[in-house]
């Protein structure tokens, strides 16, 4: 997501995390890394911070986990992406970003692993002050941990999934900010990988 957004026009775009860029995000990153760089052990904010900065002058690194001590962080922000593969922290920062009014997009996918394969869905869950009902009625942003068998928690590489979950989300947050035409104005939708299919829900 980091990829495409610093390739517009936006002041600043702020990075939340407090993991170290090692071999198991460094699959699930554009681009090729260097033993070297993955020896180096950095911060993973600092790893993209380094990379990005060539390209955007407002890149800031926050090494922070995001909890109760550091959502005050987000406050002052216009728009925010949740990329988090831990779903019981996000109770917290969702009803933060409504009683501040900020617009946010959550990001996600479920995989399951069948005798045929990898199937499951890629979500793309927007909140505005337009429309938030639905992430609470409908249940469109996991807020609890899941007793199941989920493939991408043993580090599967499924890069192309991560890609197409942030493209899908960019464009999204485009046709919100105007940039594309949202004839749907769907705050919910979902990529079935087994047959290819996007469907949209949650219209405001």
């Amino acid at each position: 997501m980091l990829d495409f957004l610093s390739k517009t026009p936006v002041a600043r775009i702020h990075l939340f995390d407090d993991d170290l860029f090692l071999q198991h995000n460094a699959f699930r990153a554009p681009g090729a890394v260097p033993l070297a760089a993955l020896a180096e052990r950095r911060a993973k904010v600092d790893h993209f911070d380094r990379i990005y900065s060539a390209l955007h002058r407002g890149v800031v690194p926050h090494r922070v986990r995001m909890g109760p001590a550091t959502m005050r962080l987000l406050d002052n922000l216009d728009f925010v992406f949740l990329c988090s593969d831990d779903p019981t922290g996000k109770r917290q920062l969702v009803e933060r970003l409504e009683d501040r009014g900020i617009s946010f997009i959550d990001v996600g996918m479920g995989l399951q692993a069948g005798e045929h394969g990898l199937t499951g869905i890629v979500r793309t869950t927007a909140s505005t002050p337009a429309m938030r009902d639905h992430v609470w009625d409908r249940s469109r942003i996991p807020m609890a941990a899941d007793d199941g068998v989920d493939p991408y928690a043993t580090n599967i590489q499924v890069v192309e999934l991560n890609a197409l979950n942030a493209a899908l989300a960019i464009i999204r947050w485009k046709r919100l900010s105007g940039f594309y035409v949202d004839t749907k104005a769907e705050h919910f939708s979902t990529y079935a990988i087994d047959g290819n299919h996007i469907t949209n829900g949650d219209q405001a």
